[in-house]
């Protein structure tokens, strides 16, 4: 199998940002096309790292499928499946006579959160699925309902959620790259729009596709330099395959950035500073370090352009960081130092005690091999 057909690529994708004619870009890219300073590490990361081929086989979700543009059929990595019970009723199967196949009919009842592209072709779909696909499918949610039912430890394998997956400005999908579609086709029209190509990005790290995901996000940030969370993300992808020097820089700009960004509900912002700052912990090796690395005053005025409204922020260098990083609620006074503004919108109850030097005993968790966070925002 070859590089292409391990890690699709839409070449509309590098159509919109190259600013080349689709017709122009070869229809099944290789990952020597992915733009940015990032992407293409990554994806040979991807492909070589045993750390990425285990998570991966731990994920894998794989089912035959047709593709109907050339006709090849082969096994793709789904992803999670989403089952909406209560709409349930109001689909029908249609059956397909010449070719012994069945397929939902629009809109489907199950939606599928993997990024895949035809391994022949490399078109995103649409897709047709097999009789035999369809009852193994069936299994699989009927087994998870079961296990939801009773509450079964089973259930926390499971790769199907009940309800409806839904882009920010509600377009309703099937397949992820009818999702990518969507975005895309907005950024045609609008390549400079920082907020879509997050969006866009959110779906690619969701999917596992951390080297599409790192072009939508310096696409964001090239557009709109104050991103925050295109620097979250990022910054996340980078230390997770190995660059750590850029890793630590867009999670330092994650923090300069919060306090202009108006995209986020500011508990959500919190808990993402409150992760950037979990991760910056795990990468020092004291807390002086630590304290040398998060930003001031000073540099992030200078880099935001304006004031920074914060009455703590200088403080910083004389706390004595020494934090649990296994519970989060204990980087919230520390987060809230660098919403500014945004810290006043908090609700009362759910604000931090400020204090005016903070000491906490060390609870430093051991490194792993792979860090894993959870992103906190609402995608």
């Amino acid at each position: 199998m070859t590089t292409q057909q391990k890690l699709g690529i839409n070449p509309k994708l590098i159509s919109i940002i190259t600013g080349k004619e689709f017709s122009e870009v070869e229809s099944n890219p290789g990952i020597e096309l992915l733009p940015g300073k990032y992407a293409q590490g990554i994806a040979k990361y991807m492909l070589t790292s045993e750390d990425y081929s285990e998570d991966l086989n731990d994920q894998e979700c794989k089912y035959k499928l047709k593709c109907t543009q050339c006709g090849h059929i082969d096994y793709y990595d789904v992803g999670r499946i989403a089952y909406d019970i209560k709409d349930r009723s109001k689909k029908k199967l249609n059956s397909t006579q010449d070719t012994g196949e069945k397929e939902f009919s629009d809109p489907l009842d199950m939606q599928f959160g993997g990024y895949f592209r035809c391994n022949h072709c490399n078109s995103g779909g649409p897709w047709k699925i097999p009789s035999h696909t369809l009852r193994e499918l069936k299994v699989e949610i009927m087994s998870s309902f079961l296990a939801a039912s009773f509450k079964l430890e089973a259930l926390n394998q499971s790769k199907v959620i009940y309800g409806k997956m839904v882009s920010e400005d509600g377009y309703y999908y099937t397949w992820l790259t009818d999702y990518e579609e969507h975005y895309l086709n907005k950024l045609s029209q609008n390549p400079i729009n920082a907020l879509i190509w997050n969006r866009l990005g959110n779906s690619y790290f969701r999917a596992g596709r951390s080297d599409l995901a790192a072009v939508a996000y310096e696409q964001a940030i090239r557009h709109d330099s104050k991103q925050m969370e295109s620097h979250y993300s990022l910054g996340h992808i980078l230390l997770d395959n190995g660059d750590r020097e850029a890793g630590i820089v867009h999670l330092r700009l994650t923090l300069m950035t919060a306090h202009t960004y108006p995209y986020l509900d500011p508990a959500d912002m919190r808990d993402m500073l409150a992760e950037t700052l979990i991760m910056l912990i795990e990468e020092i090796e004291n807390n002086e370090q630590l304290a040398e690395w998060l930003p001031l005053r000073e540099e992030i005025e200078a880099y935001s352009g304006g004031a920074f409204n914060s009455s703590q922020i200088s403080e910083i260098s004389e706390i004595v960081l020494d934090l649990d990083t296994e519970d989060i609620t204990s980087l919230y006074p520390l987060a809230e130092m660098y919403m500014g503004k945004w810290n006043e919108k908090l609700l009362t109850k759910k604000r931090s005690v400020r204090l005016n030097k903070v000491v906490v005993h060390s609870k430093k968790k051991k490194p792993t091999k792979k860090s894993k966070h959870k992103k906190a925002s609402k995608k």
